[in-house]
């Protein structure tokens, strides 16, 4: 059995986040919203973003926002059918990367509910101790039941 090697989680993560985020960006530019940055946030956790101007037109920010897993399951869909999920590191590495894309806390479909640029701000920066324990626990949930043995080692726990 292959051992899991961290640095090639990593480097699998990075290339995913970067995927995701090049959805963002074609997006703007498929929309003609004005792209202000495109960098790594530190806040609630670091990740990476693609800062454009807000758009009033509801669609347009769903296809957005959206895009960014829509680039993901895309990348997943062609890994899938190219047969290289079957290399463990590359499962993981789209497993933590859809732990963190489709968390009920903090993600691209809570982002989608600002209506307003300031509201964006400050949902972005009070992520405050209550939603940062929920996250986490989120993460442990996933993380046990994606273990080959989670769900039996879940159960002996309870």
């Amino acid at each position: 059995m292959m051992h899991l090697n961290p640095l090639h989680l990593l480097i699998g993560l990075v290339i995913l986040a970067l995927t995701h985020e090049l959805g963002h960006v074609i997006s703007a530019k498929f929309l003609k919203l004005r792209i202000f940055s495109v960098g790594i946030a530190k806040s609630p956790y670091p990740h990476p973003f693609v800062k454009v101007e807000h758009s009033n037109v509801l669609w347009k920010r769903h296809l957005f926002f959206y895009s960014g897993a829509g680039m993901t399951l895309v990348l997943f869909l062609t890994s899938y059918f190219v047969g290289i999920l079957d290399y463990r590191m590359i499962y993981f590495a789209f497993a933590v990367e859809f732990i963190i894309e489709f968390n009920p806390f903090y993600s691209d479909f809570i982002l989608v509910n600002a209506k307003t640029q300031r509201d964006y701000y400050v949902f972005n920066t009070s992520f405050d101790g209550g939603k940062k324990y929920l996250l986490l626990f989120w993460i442990i949930l996933i993380v046990v039941l994606l273990h080959p043995k989670g769900l039996q080692m879940w159960l002996n726990l309870v």
